[in-house]
């Protein structure tokens, strides 16, 4: 009788340990079934400086989001600033290039 009621205690201490995990592990689970907003991608992949990927990102973000055009184009504004700055440099590289042999 003493084994059968150790092996009950046993047996409840582990379905709370259980249901603990349970709890804590659907918080993680539902948190993680959240999807990344895509303007924090798109900023993500600006900063990685995956421009084409972000314009397509975007593109595809104000077809689905015109609401939030304005966010959208910002983006898109800084993409190509960010890609007339490095063909400014580009050029002033290749032009001391040339004439600075």
């Amino acid at each position: 009788m003493k084994w059968c009621f150790q092996a009950r205690q046993f047996s409840l201490l582990i379905l709370a340990v259980l249901l603990l995990m349970g709890c804590f592990g659907l918080g993680q689970v539902y948190a993680g079934g959240k999807q990344e907003d895509p303007l924090a991608a798109a900023d993500t992949l600006i900063a990685e400086r995956k421009y084409n990927e972000a314009i397509l990102l975007l593109t595809q973000f104000i077809k689905t989001n015109p609401d939030r055009f304005d966010d959208a184009q910002r983006r898109l504004q800084r993409i190509v600033k960010l890609r007339e700055e490095y063909n400014a440099i580009a050029g002033e590289l290749l032009n001391v290039l040339v004439t600075d042999p």
